[in-house]
């Protein structure tokens, strides 16, 4: 999926990467200090990863149905798996923390946010190879398509 030949997906996994390793960073820093607004923090950072890392879960998708050389590499399933899996589970983590910021931190929200974070680490990983490694995505690549806006 491409706008003006400029792939989406690249452009927005950034975010939920960014904002849920953050989350994972102010869970680990609440539960050094007691300080309320860490786990404030962490409510929204999770919030805001998993809204934007649902857009990234949409735009990526839609490029791994459609391109089938994403999917003819095991680096391919792996990326679309792990990342998923994160988003998945920072959905609990969110739920968690609706009624109550502090409690769901220590000790089932950090094991939460510790392990969105590594499966996006993974994740992306695996999607870095499928850019640098294969050029899934890059442009001028067999893949992109001249009519796509």
């Amino acid at each position: 999926m491409a706008v003006r030949k400029h792939p989406i997906h690249p452009a927005i996994v950034d975010f939920p990467i960014a904002l849920l390793s953050a989350a994972l960073v102010s869970d680990l820093l609440f539960w050094r200090t007691g300080e309320s607004h860490w786990a404030e923090f962490s409510f929204w950072l999770i919030l805001s990863g998993w809204l934007t890392g649902g857009i990234a879960l949409v735009t990526g998708l839609i490029d791994f149905l459609t391109i089938a050389r994403a999917r003819a590499h095991p680096a391919g399933w792996l990326h679309f798996l792990l990342n998923d899996l994160a988003i998945f589970l920072s959905t609990f983590n969110l739920i968690g923390r609706l009624d109550e910021r502090q409690d769901p931190i220590v000790f089932s929200g950090l094991a939460l946010s510790a392990l969105a974070a590594a499966l996006l680490l993974a994740g992306g990983y695996f999607g870095g190879r499928l850019v640098f490694r294969y050029l899934i995505g890059v442009y001028g690549t067999e893949e992109t398509h001249e009519d796509e806006v």
